[in-house]
């Protein structure tokens, strides 16, 4: 009897559910709705700048830490990057990654860990120590153009070792150490 009580209930339920219309317009959220993407599939483009590019260096303990800096050419402020290589090191490939990245609009620091300590390219163990190096480099920020903007640290994204991390706004790099 319970069973059934139940299942009549459910098919109630069901039924009151069934007659409530879907809401398809959409209502004040123009903040992030995009029919273009939504009906079409389209993505926005986003902006494109030509890109600069030169070489920098911080000191970690007793290693200088050879960086490549990219940045939008010309005037103007942009968020910072720190961009980290993984095993292949900052090779031609890597750095090409790292103009595509400053092309969008962002400074991007990418220190070449492997160089400062003289390790070839795809290494078979992995050396924490050398993360300090890339630690260190959240000090490298504050040495950045005076265009670029100060730093807020955000994750984008992480592989075993290895966390890439945006800077965009006002913390002091004690406070980015801390992140």
């Amino acid at each position: 009897m319970a069973n059934k009580l139940r299942d009549c209930l459910l098919v109630g339920v069901l039924c009151i559910c069934g007659t409530a219309a879907a809401e398809t317009d959409v209502k004040d959220n123009d903040w992030w709705w995009n029919d273009a993407w939504w009906n079409d599939g389209q993505i926005e483009v986003p902006d494109n700048y030509p890109v600069e590019t030169s070489w920098t260096s911080y000191k970690h303990g007793g290693v200088e830490v050879p960086a490549l800096v990219a940045r939008p050419a010309g005037d103007g402020k942009y968020p910072a990057v720190l961009f980290q290589h993984g095993r292949r090191g900052l090779d031609d490939g890597i750095q090409r990654h790292v103009r595509r990245v400053a092309a969008r609009g962002f400074v991007v620091l990418a220190p070449d860990i492997y160089a400062a300590h003289f390790i070839g390219t795809h290494p078979i163990e992995h050396d924490y120590e050398l993360e300090k190096d890339v630690n260190a480099a959240v000090d490298g920020i504050t040495d950045f153009p005076d265009d670029a903007e100060g730093p807020i640290v955000d994750e984008l994204g992480r592989t075993t070792a290895v966390v890439n991390v945006a800077v965009s706004a006002d913390l002091t790099p004690s406070e980015l150490k801390a992140l």
